[in-house]
């Protein structure tokens, strides 16, 4: 887990990037890659995630506490965002893309959304 240290332009408020690499769990049917990544954006504060989690505060002072503390409250979550999209998306007909060209693809969820 790291922080990316690129500059993020287009927000309006100051965002963190945290990036995380694990390695993958072995399975047998499928084929597996060396590691997994994702990117976890936030505009929380170190101090306000601390404080969300009940971690006593000093914690704020160690970089890799913080880090881990990040992506412990976004386990805590739940991904219900998420399940809401795809949800949203299934309902319409979209849950994959079946057109190669943007255009076309744009057109299906425009009639999808019509019907």
């Amino acid at each position: 887990m790291g922080w990316a240290e690129s500059i993020i332009d287009g927000y309006l408020r100051p965002v963190r990037r945290l990036i995380l690499r694990w390695p993958p769990i072995k399975d047998e049917k499928r084929k597996t890659k060396p590691f997994h990544y994702a990117s976890l954006l936030t505009t929380l504060e170190p101090a306000e995630v601390i404080k969300q989690l009940g971690l006593p505060m000093h914690t704020v002072n160690n970089e890799d506490a913080v880090i881990l503390a990040y992506s412990m409250l976004y386990d805590k979550r739940g991904g219900m965002i998420e399940t809401e999209i795809k949800e949203s998306k299934q309902g319409i007909g979209i849950n994959k893309r079946s057109k190669k060209r943007f255009a076309a693809q744009q057109m299906v969820i425009l009639l999808g959304s019509l019907a």
